[in-house]
Order: structure tokens, then C-alpha cells, then sequence
């Protein structure tokens, strides 16, 4: 079952407690005290009923007057929540936390993009690049067999590029080399192999070409979408306490003073669903904080 509230209200006042912790029981309150309003406004319509009589109806009129009191207690119970929440968010240490969050967020953010974007072209063009070289070396060994006229004996490509033996030694002669095209590379977003030397060949032609101008494609395409998805929109709320919202850059904080942020729309109802009110914002590039 829940915790009772002058429970948890003790707990949130100890030092130590967490302001994610008070916040979240400052919104509890107002939930609740919000709901003890309907039953008051319910009990009192009731009181009024001419059906009822004089007992039932005093009875109504008693319990509307004592919803309206435990109403008026959670009103003074969230706001000194509230304050409580401000007065911990304002401190040094709690701000300097929000603000590593928010970078340690918008970090990630910016890293999970820059995966999703460079990744998936980085493994075309290396699967695309080791299908040459596999090929460049069936089409050597034809050539190197023929050598007209005496021709010189062609190196392998992945040979000349890195400086080691045809032999697949290095220069010191003891160590191995560890060529290119024996690396596995995995599949972006899907399981199994984009990449595997020891399959290439043996099964259905692969375009690592093709799949390389595809991805290409992908990428545009997933660009162009992003720039339709992202508009900006002007937040602001009066609850006192620090909010916090999701953003095209991240989870953003957002206290007293209004911000302007690039969202979409899920993080729009997000925000509103929080009480916050937000409204469209100009568009010019500055309107990205």
C-alpha cells in the first residue's frame, strides 16, 4: 500500500532526502488535494438534495466541510512541498548535479546520433572496401599466373596499403598480420554479419556497393524526416519547482523563467502533461538552447 502522507511529508523533510523524491510528493498532494475538491463539490450537491432528510442531509453537509478542510491541508502540505523542492534544487551541489545531468544527457544525446548517422555508413564502405580487396586478390593470383612478357609479380593491394609480406608477415618476420578483410563486421540494427571472409563467396551474391549507396539514402531520408520532426516551442510554468523535459537536445530543466526549446510532439504533450505550458515559438536558429 502506499505510504500516508505525514509519513512520507516527515521523510521528505530529513536532510538527505531526494529533491526527485519531493517533487514527485508535492504532485501527489495536489492530485490528491484536487480529488478531495470533487468529493467536497459532490457532498455538498448532495446536502442539497430535497430528496433526502434533514439527518442525511446535515450528515452531507458535515462530511463537504471536512473534505473541504483536508483539501485545504494538502493545498498547504504541496505548497510547503514545493518550496521545499525549491529551496534544494537552488542549493550549489543540487544545481551543479542538474547541470551535469543535463550535459551527461545532451552528451549522450549527440553520441546516440552520431552513431545512428556514421555507424551504419562506416560498415557499407568497409564491407564495400574488403569485397575489393577480395576480389583485387582472385583477379592478382589470374594475373600474377599469366605475367606476359615477363611482367613483374603484382603485390596484394591490402599488402601494399599496410607494408607487409606477401608471405602475411610483417617486415620483422616474426609476427602475423591480421588482414583487413578477416575482421566480422556486425549488422547496424539487426542481428548477424554484414561482413564474414569466410562466407563471402560461398552463398548468394552480396552488392556491398549497393548496399553502400542504400544506406547513403537511408541516412538523407532519415535527415530530411528529422528536420520536419523538430519545431520550436516556448515553455513556461508557475509551480515553483524545477520541471524537467525532453528536448531534441535532451532532458532540460526548466524553473520560473521561460525557455525555448526544439521539440517534438510527444515531448510537447509530455510537457503539458506536467502542467507546463508551452506554445509555439519562433523558428530562427538561435531559438535552440
Amino acid at each position: 500500500m502506499p505510504r500516508p502522507f505525514d509519513e512520507r511529508i516527515a521523510s521528505a523533510l530529513k536532510v538527505g532526502s531526494r529533491a526527485a523524491d519531493v517533487q514527485q510528493l508535492a504532485d501527489d498532494l495536489e492530485s490528491e488535494r484536487a480529488a478531495l475538491v470533487a468529493q467536497a463539490e459532490a457532498a455538498h450537491r448532495r446536502s442539497l438534495d430535497t430528496s433526502l432528510d434533514s439527518k442525511a442531509a446535515r450528515a452531507a453537509r458535515d462530511q463537504a466541510k471536512d473534505l473541504e478542510f483536508e483539501a485545504e491541508r494538502r493545498a498547504a502540505q504541496r505548497d510547503e512541498m514545493r518550496a521545499h523542492f525549491e529551496a534544494k534544487t537552488k542549493s550549489d551541489k543540487a544545481r551543479q548535479q542538474r547541470e551535469e545531468y543535463e550535459a551527461a544527457a545532451a552528451e549522450a544525446d549527440a553520441l546516440v546520433t552520431e552513431i545512428r548517422d556514421r555507424v551504419p555508413i562506416m560498415l557499407a564502405e568497409l564491407a564495400a572496401l574488403f569485397q575489393r580487396i577480395v576480389d583485387s586478390d582472385e583477379r592478382l593470383k589470374t594475373a600474377n599466373a599469366i605475367r606476359p612478357g615477363g611482367s613483374p609479380w603484382l603485390a596484394p593491394v591490402e599488402a601494399r596499403a599496410r607494408g607487409f609480406a606477401g608471405n602475411g608477415m610483417w617486415p620483422d618476420g616474426v609476427n602475423h598480420v591480421k588482414r583487413l578483410v578477416d575482421l566480422q563486421l556486425p549488422n547496424f540494427d539487426t542481428w548477424g554479419l554484414l561482413w564474414d571472409a569466410k562466407a563471402y563467396g560461398r552463398g548468394p551474391t552480396i552488392d556491398y556497393v549497393a548496399i553502400l549507396e542504400q544506406t547513403k539514402r537511408d541516412l538523407v531520408a532519415r535527415e530530411e524526416a528529422a528536420r520536419n520532426r523538430w519545431k520550436p516551442y516556448r515553455l513556461e510554468h508557475r509551480s515553483g519547482a524545477m520541471l524537467f523535459v525532453g528536448t531534441r537536445d535532451g532532458v532540460r530543466g526548466i524553473d520560473n523563467e521561460p525557455r525555448t526549446f526544439w521539440m517534438d510532439d510527444a515531448q510537447v504533450e509530455d510537457a503539458r502533461s506536467k502542467r507546463i505550458k508551452v506554445t509555439p515559438a519562433p523558428e530562427p536558429a538561435e531559438a535552440a538552447e
